[in-house]
């Protein structure tokens, strides 16, 4: 009898074991919006699932997505399959604007679909680092939770809003979620990625670099479609044992040959998408610190040189003063 025990702790093991894929992608995909309205994301949200369904995970690679909608404030966990989507939770009354679900989604991933490597996708709107108070901006034109309560504009802006709860995740805790994504599985997250607006930021990077190896995102607005994802996850799926950089770039190159060749509404205007290597992080904080050093010695005459600079450097549709830093020093 005991010999027979150990046969089934050891198949049980091994069962265990053989789950355990390359890797997961998980998409955490907050379409909680006011249905009809501009921030009702819905639609491109069933649309991006589609794209995805057309590869499916694979024998290598496992794709889990958390998604809710304006239809209502519940959301559903699924797997997505090659021209399938298999619904393997319902929840009620859901909260997409919490860190603390994101947190049990990456929990319940971790969980039940293990991967040595893991890509964490959080899909939703984005405005970058700077949040304007309702004082500056009562019509919400620059936020897109402009109906949200925002005291102030000292502080990182934030993602994944949630229109039913009226409750969004900060940076600050995505950078906290990415911790606690690290000390869940023991080394750093592979590759974080923001399929939204704007949030390709030193200022967002800064959250956690020393949780995560690549971060993607777009500097730019992005066009509603987002990523291809039908595209990206082929062109990964062709190369299963491609690195986190090769992986990230062939989600970039994926997204401007889909937007360059007229696959989305782009008003006229090109798209941004890039990947950091933040394990440089602490090296390009260190040179800032000097920048900075240097440029507060300088005279007044000197500053307005710089101020001048400023006023030519590469910016971005929405925000004036998002500025693009690498033109900014080259200049």
């Amino acid at each position: 009898m005991r010999f027979l025990s150990m046969l089934v702790i050891v198949f049980l093991a091994l069962q265990s074991y053989a789950q355990e894929k390359n890797w997961t992608l998980l998409v955490y995909m907050n379409a909680h919006g006011v249905r009809g309205q501009g921030d009702d994301l819905s639609d491109f949200a069933r649309q991006n699932l589609r794209w995805m369904q057309k590869v499916g995970s694979t024998e290598n690679i496992n794709i889990v997505v958390e998604v809710g909608t304006s239809d209502s404030p519940d959301a559903q966990r699924l797997l997505i399959q090659k021209n399938k989507i298999q619904v393997l939770e319902k929840r009620s009354n859901v909260n997409m604007g919490s860190v603390e679900e994101l947190k049990d989604f990456i929990s319940w991933t971790v969980k039940n679909y293990p991967a040595q490597h893991y890509f964490m996708d959080i899909w939703n709107h984005g405005t970058g680092w700077h949040a304007f108070s309702k004082e500056e901006d009562p019509a919400g034109k620059w936020h897109p939770g402009g109906n949200l309560q925002i005291s102030s504009v000292d502080r990182v802006s934030d993602i994944s809003y949630d229109y039913f709860t009226k409750e969004y995740i900060t940076t600050e805790q995505v950078g906290e979620a990415m911790r606690f994504f690290r000390k869940l599985i023991g080394h750093k997250v592979d590759i974080y990625g923001s399929d939204a607006c704007q949030m390709a930021m030193a200022e967002v990077a800064a959250e956690m670099y020393q949780d995560v190896n690549y971060f993607v995102g777009s500097q730019e607005l992005e066009p509603g479609e987002g990523w291809p994802y039908d595209k990206f996850l082929m062109a990964w799926t062709e190369n299963p044992k491609a690195s986190p950089a090769e992986i990230t770039k062939f989600l970039i190159k994926s997204y401007d040959d889909y937007y360059s060749h007229g696959g989305g509404v782009t008003d006229g205007m090109g798209v941004t998408l890039s990947s950091l290597d933040l394990n440089y992080f602490e090296q390009f904080m260190e040179a800032v610190r000097s920048l900075k050093e240097e440029l507060v010695t300088l005279t007044q005459r000197d500053a307005g040189a710089i101020y001048r600079i400023i006023a030519t450097v590469d910016r971005y549709r929405e925000s004036p003063d998002y500025k693009d830093f690498y033109h900014l020093v080259k200049k």
